[in-house]
């Protein structure tokens, strides 16, 4: 999974009862369960069975990420801390146990022994001035002896303390943060009390969180009370003040110049010690690039003396203001603020000095920001030459990064050999690394080290200067340092433990059998390559273990697995979702070692699996990129080495599908035709992180890549998968983009099948189809081997959430399921109210069809306000949409419950969750109501408002045509007829009471697609079928049942997969004395549009044929190609009008071999630009292609193949 930044629905109940049982995974080779005939080829853009000569097969699946390699956002890969050897703990009680909270065990604990009171403590003197931002206090299992409230104190003597931060605690893990501090003791103070609890530390660590430097920064602001400067809030100390001088009003504001542009992703405010009161009750933070045009990150309630204000997304400004939107008789303080910018160390206030320097090349060039700037030798490397970094404080880091500017002859001038020492006194020195430089770009990775001194030293001998253009240190919680780390700790073999415990855990035979229950047919396997190698290269005796026990299982559930070489050693782009966070190019480019071994690893992974059918392919790299602007160069290098690849796996598997990826997009790659390359799919990975929460970006992203992905079907005569992708809480979108890629048959795999981020965060929610998992995570470099195991044990997928919604809709496409369209009900009649209304406002602007109107609450969010509409009778539907006005996207409901109801006073809820961005809309399962109101859960300063509101179902089918039979009717006159005639004033009634085998049947007439049924009994409320089948047919003699169920209630509205057919009919499978009755059945799904005056054309016809038959609604005549089939042709439909529609059929009727064998279907607003909506091969006289609804006046069908049959069409049909 791609990080664009550095560091960057019923089975689901029985899910959450399972128990998933640890699995030792067998260590044989696995043998297939699918066979020969299973085998996967391409043929032109398509995948088929029996080796490329079969039916077609559209892979759908899932990512297995996080288990064969550790992500830490998604994974519980863990993170660093301070190293706390050498610490001296103690206490105010129990001092001699305080070192239990800083010995890696959280079985063990310093604790009060008695209850809590205030004034007992618990600190640690370092040993060293450390630079850091956040500690844990965690309780881990001593349940609710967190502390009740606190107060942390630094100091940089043991006798003179800074109060840093007060707070409460809630959980058991206490996480505390703060403004940065230079201090070498930190001190926990208990303020509260508590009976019943004791207070244990089971462990404390510190953390450094990278933040901006305010030294250069300027603030102003509205207003500035006497004695105080705008300034005291940037000088890093707690103790001085900027405050408002007034009562907070909304309209204050305070504001940072922070002299160029940075991206910004997080503001911590510190109201101080002295005035903890005088945090702002509610706020706003704007960013500006230009101190003019201004655009709001984030809004909330402020409710204690520490503020953190979190974005979405890290944003680019220059200016940051924060606002006052509250009021309070406190003055408005802020003591100081911390700014989050990359993940890089702030190297403001470093002082770097080097053995000898180049005219003008000073040491200082290394930390401008500006790599064509450089620091250099002046010199030719020689021996002992070196280049120093005084960071001011000690601080963990464990990756150093040695950068010149691309293109230049700067690149060559890395270090021939180095040696990497670290020290936290500038006296005492220890080697960190050793090794040889990269051109361009040198990482430089090792366990992580706290330390306030870096000495680099050249060891080599070189021609070339030794250059550094850019210098940056960072702490990387990547897939290597978490290894590499466990290795230097416990050894290699306790390191493969831990990391079995995690593998045994993450994945299960449960998740197997998930994959399975919603009908995919694909798992894409990332692989870690150290799941395979050794850091030296050599090959692990257990290498195959899992991968084989995967392979195993998934066969026997007919599913296949693609093989991904998700992390290659170095690293293929500068991502840790690569295995190392790195420089652009990362080391893998770089290092011909690294290559081969990648080289090898294919060789391997090709004669262990060649012919087996459960292996859909090989993908050979994961997200390859050697630079964010990849020039003609860069793409060159990357496709020489996929060549490289390709022939050495071909040299030993001929047959096996290989997958090449196009990352960032197309133009990263070059077509198969440059390369000779055959039997390959392409692969794409479609984002768009920075705009999650805007539906119109995901939206954009699901339309633009469907096109895209069809355009290279066609131009480069491929397939195509997209490996990764999401699009965040829109499940709209989510259908259209499914119903879209298997409309073109391209094949999907969403990112990823869990997560352990919330459900409600941007790293959380659609990223899995199991989420929120919040358990304390290792800190790796702190945490003994048996707490780690501990907590990698609590991340089975049974301690995860299940994400109900996106796994139904992931089920429903899974299976090739038609698209059915879901529209917006007509509004005509409908009423709306609101608990309250700003003045000028009206709840009816929110039904108006103008998103330039709007309803609002005309006050902040808060729990319990409500937005209602009364449809003015009962309505089927299964989805609601809110948006705000494009001006006010803040004002969405911070949290919702989704109510219905047929009386406006009894109301039942269908849908509860939290507000995700201006444009959302909410599926839920059918409902059949008059009502609907959603209640605000959630509170923010922004006021709620509503510019459009809509409710949606699918088509109900025209009745026209239809005819009813019935086992029985009732004698005096509520015959069958009545139960489709529109009215719900008649019915038919079965005249007897209840009993099996009674039934009710309708022809529409010709064969019609649909998924929904309303059995409605309307007054006559008890006389619902106490039990029913719903079934199915095409000729009135041979059934299918398709549903079936229990009646509790007089309208039964039953769901069930999409089907084709011309026959329906309800029997009765319960008794009772009542009579069934049958006010109105409606039936929902597509409807067919009216073909009256639509113009038919060809480019040829039969002579003596005619386009228009195929339009005329006459099955005894039609329209032929008058020729053999061949690659062009095409017959266009002008509608005359723009339409929307969502699904074709081509009827060939008696020519039963004149169908289309492959085709493209398109559609146009003008005859001249058009968009591609699907693509197949037709199998039979009757051809349906389902494709998302979309809008348009012209439909043009293009044959791709040859065939000798001629190309005929008897009735073409057209449905929304």
């Amino acid at each position: 999974m791609m990080k664009k930044k550095r560091g960057f629905s019923l089975f689901l109940a029985l899910v959450l009862a399972l128990e998933f049982l640890i699995v030792l995974p067998r260590a044989e080779r696995a043998e297939a369960a699918l066979t020969s005939s299973d085998f996967l080829k391409t043929d032109g853009k398509f995948i088929k069975n029996n080796s490329g000569s079969g039916d077609v097969v559209t892979l759908r699946g899932t990512n297995f990420g996080g288990w064969l390699n550790f992500e830490d956002w998604m994974s519980p890969a863990g993170e660093f801390a301070f190293d706390r050897t050498g610490w001296i703990a103690s206490a105010s009680i129990n001092s001699s146990n305080a070192g239990n909270a800083i010995d890696g065990d959280q079985a063990t604990s310093w604790k009060t022994a008695t209850a809590q009171t205030n004034g007992q403590w618990f600190q640690v003197n370092m040993g060293y001035t450390g630079y850091f931002n956040r500690i844990y206090v965690n309780a881990a299992g001593f349940t609710g002896e967190y502390p009740v409230s606190y107060q942390v104190l630094v100091s940089n003597d043991g006798t003179n303390w800074r109060d840093v931060a007060t707070g409460s605690g809630t959980v058991q893990n206490t996480v505390i943060r703060f403004m940065p501090q230079v201090a070498q003791y930190i001190r926990v103070v208990q303020t509260g009390s508590s009976s019943s609890n004791r207070w244990s530390v089971a462990e404390f660590n510190v953390f450094s969180d990278p933040t901006m430097n305010n030294t250069s920064l300027k603030a102003t602001a509205s207003s500035t009370g006497a004695g105080t400067t705008a300034a005291n809030a940037l000088d890093g100390d707690v103790n001085t003040r900027w405050t408002s001088g007034a009562a907070q009003t909304n309209g204050q504001w305070f504001q940072m110049d922070l002299g160029s542009g940075q991206d910004i992703s997080k503001v911590i405010i510190d109201a101080g010690p002295s005035s903890a009161g005088d945090y702002p009750r509610s706020y706003e933070v704007l960013g500006s690039a230009d101190g003019i045009n201004w655009t709001k990150y984030a809004s909330a309630y402020g409710n204690s003396r520490i503020t953190v204000a979190e974005f979405w997304w890290s944003s680019y400004m220059r200016y940051v203001r924060i606002a006052q939107t509250g009021s309070s008789s406190s003055w408005w303080s802020i003591a100081d603020v911390s700014l989050f910018s990359n993940n890089a160390l702030e190297r403001t206030g470093w002082s770097v000095s080097a053995s000898s320097s180049g005219s003008g090349m000073t040491p200082g060039n290394v930390k401008d920001g500006n790599a064509s700037t450089r620091w250099t030798t002046g010199a030719a490397q020689s021996n002992g030459q070196w280049f120093q970094a005084d960071m001011g404080a000690s601080i963990p880091f464990n990756q150093i990064i040695l950068d010149t500017e691309k293109n230049s002859t700067s690149e060559q001038d890395y270090p021939a050999g180095y040696t990497v020492q670290v020290s936290k006194d500038g006296t005492n020195w220890t080697t960190a690394a050793s090794g040889q430089g990269r051109r361009k770009a040198t990482p430089i990775n090792f366990p992580a080290v706290t330390a306030r001194y870096i000495k680099i030293t050249q060891t080599g001998t070189s021609a070339n200067w030794w250059s550094i253009g850019e210098m940056n240190v960072y702490l990387n919680n990547d897939d290597l340092s978490m290894n590499s780390t466990y290795k230097q700790r416990f050894g290699a073999a306790a390191a493969e433990d831990i990391v079995t415990t995690h593998q045994d855990t993450w994945i299960q035979t449960g998740d197997l059998d998930n994959v399975e229950n919603m009908g995919l047919n694909m798992i894409r396997l990332p692989i870690g390559w150290n799941e395979l190698l050794h850091e030296d290269g050599t090959w692990k005796a257990n290498a195959w273990t899992k991968i084989d026990w995967l392979v195993s299982e998934a066969a026997s559930r007919n599913i296949y697995v693609l093989l991904d070489l998700h992390t290659l050693p170095g690293g293929n782009c500068p991502f840790a979702s690569c295995g190392r966070s790195g420089p652009n190019p990362n080391e893998f480019w770089t290092n011909t070692t690294y290559q081969d071994w990648v080289v090898d690893i294919w060789e391997k992974i090709a004669n262990r699996y060649k012919n087996n059918p459960a292996i859909a392919g090989y993908d050979l790299m994961n997200e390859p990129l050697i630079d964010y602007g990849e020039d003609t160069d860069d793409v060159n290098q990357k496709v020489d080495f996929y060549d490289r690849m390709y022939d050495a796996v071909r040299a030993i598997d001929a047959d096996h599908t290989i997958y090449i990826a196009a990352f960032f997009d197309w133009g990263n790659i070059v077509p198969p035709s440059v390369k000779g390359w055959t039997n390959v799919v392409y692969e794409v990975h479609p984002y768009d992180m920075p705009n999650g929460k805007d539906w119109n970006a995901q939206n954009t992203l699901a339309e633009d890549k469907i096109q895209s992905m069809a355009v290279k079907q066609k131009d480069w005569d491929v397939p195509v998968l997209l490996g990764e992708y999401s699009l965040y809480h829109y499940d709209d979108v989510w259908s259209k983009w499914m119903g879209g890629l298997n409309a073109i048959h391209a094949n999907w795999t969403n990112w990823t099948y869990k997560v352990k981020g919330d459900m409600n965060e941007g790293v959380g929610g659609y990223w899995g189809l199991y989420n929120s998992n919040s358990a304390p995570v290792p800190v790796i470099n702190n945490d003994s081997a048996s707490t780690i195991t501990s907590k990698l044990q609590q991340f089975a997928t049974s301690n995860f959430q299940p994400n109900t919604s996106f796994i139904n809709t992931v089920k429903k496409f899974a299976k090739g399921d038609p698209w059915l369209a879901t529209v917006p009900l007509d509004q005509t009649g409908w009423t709306a109210s609101a608990s309250s209304t700003e003045p000028g406002s009206s709840p009816s602007n929110a039904l108006d069809w103008s998103a330039s109107t709007r309803w609002s609450a005309g006050a902040p969010q808060a729990n319990g306000q409500w937005f209602q509409v009364d449809m003015g009778s009962k309505k089927v539907f299964d989805q609601i949409s809110f948006e705000t006005k494009s001006t006010e996207k803040w004002d969405y409901p911070r949290g919702y419950d989704i109510q219905v109801s047929n009386d406006g006073t009894n109301w039942t809820t269908v849908k509860s969750g939290k507000g995700f961005g201006w444009k959302q809309a909410i599926t839920f399962t059918p409902q059949y109501a008059q009502y609907v109101r959603v209640i605000q859960t959630g509170t923010s300063p922004d006021w709620w408002s509503i510019a459009e509101f809509h409710i949606y179902n699918e088509q109900m089918l025209s009745k026209s045509g239809w005819t009813a039979t019935a086992s029985s009717s009732d004698p005096s006159g509520n015959v069958a007829s009545r139960g489709i005639d529109g009215s719900g004033s008649t019915w038919w009634a079965s005249g007897a009471g209840q009993t099996n085998g009674q039934y009710y049947q309708v022809d529409f007439g010709r064969a019609e697609t649909f998924n929904r049924v309303l059995i409605d009994a309307g007054t006559h409320t008890t006389d619902y079928p106490r039990g029913y089948q719903i079934q199915v047919s095409a000729d009135a003699s041979t059934w299918t049942t398709i549903a079936s169920g229990t009646g509790s209630s007089p309208s039964v509205l039953v769901d069930f997969a999409p089907q084709t057919a011309r026959y329906l009919k309800v029997v009765q499978t319960g008794n009772a004395s009542n009579w069934w009755t049958i006010a109105e059945l409606n039936v929902y799904g597509e409807l067919e549009r009216n073909r009256t005056g639509w113009i038919a054309s060809a480019s040829s016809t039969e002579s003596g044929s005619s386009a228009a038959n195929a339009l005329d609604g006459n099955t005894a005549n039609r329209w032929s190609s008058g020729a053999a089939q061949a690659d062009g042709q095409s017959f266009t439909v002008d509608m005359r009008s723009n339409q929307w529609i969502n699904h074709i059929v081509m009827d060939s009727s008696t020519s039963t071999n004149d169908y289309a064998r492959e085709f493209v279907v398109e559609m146009s607003y003008d005859n001249t630009n058009w968009k591609t909506v699907a693509n197949g091969e037709g199998t039979g006289p009757i051809v349906a292609v389902n494709f998302p609804i979309t809008e348009g006046r012209y439909i043009k069908i293009t044959l791709k193949h040859s065939s000798a049959s001629w190309w005929s069409i008897s009735e073409f049909r057209v449905y929304e």
